[in-house]
């Protein structure tokens, strides 16, 4: 799927894929959104990636701890931990080797409060616990996903949700949200 995305050229505002990745705890669903999003950060120059979670401290505890376990600390070319950002060295697709001075970013965020985002565009958002957050904090977060140049695309992970849940609703082929 992500494969297929990148290889498409850059799709309107109205149609923005969404991978929505369903598991129970401990399933490994937060590991399964890190393979991509690691190898987009290490190929994509130049790509922002935006990874949230309804509260921030789970956010750390969870897929920051696991992305710091899994990046290695060298391919780390600068980062802001007061603002939450960090600066990935990438590679060169054809040589495999480092881009000098190619970075791509990846900012970790909770979603509580989303008025802090302003006018940010993000090729790649990414969303733990999918179930947790407002549906209008999954508009507002589709609204952001337009990095013009990049492919783009909305990576979520959740439990499966209760009944009448907004992404029953979005995921369903039957209902009009979908």
């Amino acid at each position: 799927w992500i494969d297929k995305v990148r290889a498409t050229p850059q799709i309107d505002q109205d149609h923005i894929p969404v991978l929505l990745l369903q598991g129970g705890v401990d399933s490994g669903k937060t590991r399964g959104l890190l393979a991509p999003a690691c190898e987009i950060l290490l190929e994509e120059p130049g790509c922002r990636v935006f990874w949230g979670r309804q509260d921030f401290t789970d956010l750390k505890l969870s897929a920051m701890d696991l992305f710091f376990q899994i990046m290695p600390i060298e391919l780390i070319a600068k980062k802001n931990e007061q603002y939450h950002w960090y600066d990935i060295r990438t590679v060169h697709a054809k040589n495999k080797k480092y881009v000098k001075d190619g970075t791509s970013r990846i900012f970790f965020n909770g979603l509580k409060d989303l008025s802090g985002l302003g006018s940010q565009e993000f090729a790649v958002i990414i969303v733990t616990e999918a179930h947790e957050i407002s549906e209008q904090a999954y508009r507002t977060l589709k609204r952001r996903c337009r990095q013009a140049g990049f492919p783009v695309m909305i990576l979520m992970e959740s439990e499966p949700p209760n009944e009448g849940h907004w992404i029953s609703r979005v995921t369903n082929p039957e209902k009009e949200e979908y």
